[in-house]
């Protein structure tokens, strides 16, 4: 039997693993999903134990069902969703449901953290903007807060990956990508702020230790291995966000190359050798040696088109995305003049406006359902081409931009984004880019590999390139400038409609 890497995610509503042989090939994978816990308006949360459940579930089936030994595992990585906030007392015991990314309730701590460290402050040190739920330090305060006796009885703030290693090691730990999406972290040094910790009176002892991801933080314990069905000594490493993963996961490690991740949300992420930030992003750590991640985020262009399919076509039609497609492809460029603004949940990169609302600008009676479609999916474009600019207003270089996700799948959205963009899309011979990644990082850390760039060069390739089309580009770049000033001119009506909706 073949030697394998056991890859890992731990995402928002599933976990997948997936055994890979040493070349990269998958061989077995198994899924199983879960919920999110919303048991206040803005509040999501999970319960740190269910991902170890979930995950001892599907690492069962893994080798129960597939023609693969647990025996043969070199080595073990894990990517997760960033950021996940767990209190842990010494025994690695979560004292309260986690904290996710997109909980909301830390507005208020977020301000403090204007008033008494100042936003300038804090981007000069981490080189990030302060925001509730996208970092932690808003959240670690609100527990501090509203919640003294977890704040109290708090051995170390972890992360998912530094929750799930803790429960493989008994370390306590976090890596690069996590630490960084903090705003604790002395980005340029790679260790924690004193100034800041003691700025926020937030106590920096109960901070775990920065491991680099691509490191070993322990082996697989006796316990962890009679409750995963694999063997004790597996080395396991420090893990990293699933951003990162999937960068490693599609082979863009190297500077000035792009990953655009077409999902739920839809990020570019840009790869720089140097610690050159621009606060309209979220500037991270990569999961690899001497990289920074650069990654614009946008909301909701791919829960919009999700959300389109379900109140229109499939109740009617039990239509499919490859038929909504079809709709949508037989409509021209720019949707018979329809322009749509997917801000379904507010938007985060470039604009932070969380008031900003959903817009299908200039409806008539002409146009069709396959219009309609048509421009949610240019809608999703304009996005990552308003992601674009702010590279480009920096100068940075993009060399080549890599797809992945299930709306990468789409042949058409594809298209449209090459086209929008102006730049050659490339598809990697990757399907799970995040488990991918976190094989190699745990390939890396058993020594199977000798660093992660070199095995992520070797291990990827691109199999499609989808080019542009000048003439839909020059079409593309009028509607695109339209679109901007559609949302500039509503921005005072979303903030209106907002106090509306509160009162």
């Amino acid at each position: 039997m073949p030697e394998l890497l056991l890859g890992i995610d731990v995402g928002t509503t599933r976990v997948k693993a997936v055994a890979f042989n040493l070349e990269g090939e998958p061989l077995a994978s198994s899924i199983a999903e879960y919920g999110i816990l919303t048991p206040k308006p803005a509040w999501a949360e999970q319960k740190p134990e269910v991902w170890w459940r979930t995950l001892r579930e599907v690492v069962h089936r893994l080798f129960k069902d597939c023609d693969v030994h647990p025996g043969d595992v070199r080595g073990l990585g894990v990517s997760v969703l960033t950021p996940a906030l767990v209190p842990v007392d010494e025994k690695g015991r979560a004292l309260r449901n986690a904290i996710l990314m997109i909980d909301q309730r830390a507005v208020e701590e977020a301000e403090l953290i204007h008033r008494v460290a100042g936003k300038d402050k804090v981007f000069e040190i981490t080189g990030n903007r302060i925001a509730p739920g996208t970092y932690t330090a808003p959240s670690i305060l609100w527990i501090k807060r509203h919640e003294p006796e977890v704040y109290e009885k708090t051995y170390k703030f972890l992360h998912a990956n530094g929750y799930i290693v803790h429960r493989m090691t008994g370390a306590f730990t976090t890596d690069y990508t996590q630490a960084s999406a903090t705003l604790l972290l002395d980005i340029k040094n790679v260790k924690w702020s004193e100034d800041l910790c003691e700025t926020l009176n937030i106590d920096q002892s109960k901070l775990p230790e920065i491991r680099p991801s691509w490191k070993a933080v322990g082996e697989l314990t006796e316990e962890a291995a009679r409750e995963l069905n694999l063997p004790r000594g597996i080395p396991v490493a420090a893990g990293a966000n699933d951003t990162a993963c999937a960068c490693i996961g599609t082979g863009v490690v190297e500077e000035g190359m792009a990953l655009e991740s077409i999902g739920t949300t839809i990020t570019l992420s840009y790869i720089t050798a140097k610690p050159s930030f621009d606060i309209r992003v979220l500037n991270r750590l990569h999961a690899v040696p001497e990289r920074y991640i650069l990654m614009a985020a946008t909301s909701t262009p791919g829960a919009a088109y999700r959300w389109l399919r379900d109140q229109f076509y499939r109740r009617k039609s039990g239509a499919t995305y490859r038929e909504m497609d079809e709709e949508a492809e037989r409509a021209p460029p720019g949707s018979r003049g329809l322009i749509f603004l997917p801000y379904l949940s507010g938007e985060r990169t470039p604009i932070w406006n969380p008031n900003a609302r959903g817009v299908l600008f200039g409806l008539t009676l002409t146009h069709t359902r396959g219009d309609v479609a048509r421009a949610f999916l240019e809608g999703g474009a304009y996005c990552v081409k308003d992601c674009l600019e702010v590279f480009k207003s920096r100068k940075f270089e993009v060399s080549e931009i890599r797809v992945t996700g299930g709306g990468a799948k789409s042949r058409l959205w594809r298209s449209i984004m090459a086209d929008v963009l102006g730049l050659t899309l490339r598809v990697p011979n990757v399907e799970e880019a995040s488990c991918l990644g976190a094989a190699v990082l745990g390939g890396t850390a058993a020594g199977v590999y000798g660093d992660p760039i070199e095995a992520s060069r070797r291990i990827v390739k691109v199999v499609d390139e989808v080019k542009p089309r000048l003439g839909n580009h020059v079409k593309y770049q009028r509607y695109y400038k339209l679109f901007k000033r559609v949302y500039l001119k509503l921005v005072e009506e979303f903030d209106e409609l907002k106090a509306l909706e509160a009162s």
